[in-house]
C-alpha cells in the first residue's frame, strides 16, 4: 500500500541518489527539459522553490511512500502536480519518478496516480489533468492508461537527446472519465 505525502526538502537527496550514475537520457525521461545533467541539489531547490513550503498554489510536490506493517515506511518515488490553473480547472502531472527499480512494475505507479487524481478531482475540483510521456516508455504508458489517461496526440521528434529525437504522447483524463471508473 502506498500513500502520497507532501515532499520535504530532505527528500531531495533521494532524487539525487536515484539519478547518481545515470546519464542525461534517464534525467530527460522522467524530468523533461527543465534540468541539466548532472542533476544537482541547487537545481532541485530552484525548481521546487515554493512547492515544498506551500508558498505557491500552482505547484505541488509529493513523495510516494510505501507503507509496510513489518518495516519502516519507505519513500520510493516522487511526483509533482504543476501548472495548477484554478480558472480553467486543470493541472499537469510532472516529474514522476519511481526511484527504486525494484518497485517498478508492481502497480505502485498506478496506485500513486490514483491518489494524485483523487487530490486533483476531489480536493481541488479540477476538470482536466494532463501529462506527457515519451512514446517508447511502454511501461509508463500502460500505467497511465490503467489510471484512466487517454492519448490525445503525438508530438513527433519533440526532444533532441544526443543525436536522436524523441517523440512524446500527450495524455489526459477528464473529471467525468475519472468518476466513470468508480472512484
Amino acid at each position: 500500500m502506498i500513500n502520497l505525502e507532501p515532499g520535504r526538502a530532505e527528500d531531495l537527496h533521494l532524487i539525487l541518489c536515484w539519478n547518481d550514475g545515470k546519464g542525461p537520457e534517464f534525467l530527460m525521461q522522467w524530468a523533461g527539459p527543465g534540468f541539466e545533467h548532472p542533476l544537482t541539489e541547487a537545481q532541485l531547490h530552484r525548481h521546487l522553490d515554493g512547492a515544498i513550503d506551500g508558498r505557491t498554489q500552482e505547484h505541488r510536490f509529493y513523495r510516494i511512500v510505501l507503507q509496510s506493517p513489518q518495516a519502516e515506511d519507505q519513500t520510493v518515488g516522487v511526483v509533482e502536480l504543476s501548472r495548477i490553473d484554478r480558472e480553467n480547472r486543470s493541472a499537469r502531472v510532472a516529474h514522476f519518478l519511481l526511484g527504486d527499480p525494484a518497485v517498478r512494475g508492481k502497480g505502485i505507479g498506478t496506485e500513486a496516480l490514483n491518489h494524485l487524481l483523487s487530490v486533483c478531482f476531489e480536493e481541488l475540483g479540477l476538470h482536466r489533468v494532463s501529462l506527457g510521456v515519451f512514446d517508447f516508455n511502454e511501461g509508463a504508458i500502460r500505467c497511465y492508461e490503467k489510471a484512466g489517461f487517454r492519448k490525445e496526440g503525438l508530438l513527433r521528434d519533440v526532444r533532441r537527446v544526443g543525436e536522436r529525437y524523441w517523440s512524446l504522447f500527450e495524455m489526459s483524463i477528464l473529471s467525468h472519465e475519472y468518476r466513470a471508473m468508480g472512484r
